[in-house]
C-alpha cells in the first residue's frame, strides 16, 4: 500500500485497485493511469520547470475530476 500526502490529497494504492481521494472525492484511476504512468516519468527529467508543468497540468485534471 502506498499512500502520497499532500494536502487534501492522496494516492492510494490497495489490491491492485487504485483511487485518487481528493478533499474527501473518491476517483477511479484507472482512466488516470497514462497520465499518472507518464508523470512519474516525467518527474525523472533535468528540467524541472518543465516537470513541474505537467505535475501541475496532471493535478489540475484530477481536480476537475473530482468536481464532476
Amino acid at each position: 500500500m502506498a499512500y502520497w500526502t499532500r494536502p487534501a490529497f492522496g494516492l492510494l494504492d490497495s489490491g491492485g485497485t487504485q483511487a485518487a481521494y481528493i478533499g474527501g472525492a473518491k476517483l477511479d484511476m484507472q482512466s488516470m493511469w497514462i497520465p499518472m504512468k507518464q508523470l512519474a516519468l516525467d518527474l525523472h527529467v533535468l528540467d524541472e520547470e518543465e516537470a513541474l508543468e505537467k505535475f501541475e497540468a496532471c493535478k489540475q485534471r484530477l481536480l476537475d475530476a473530482a468536481r464532476t
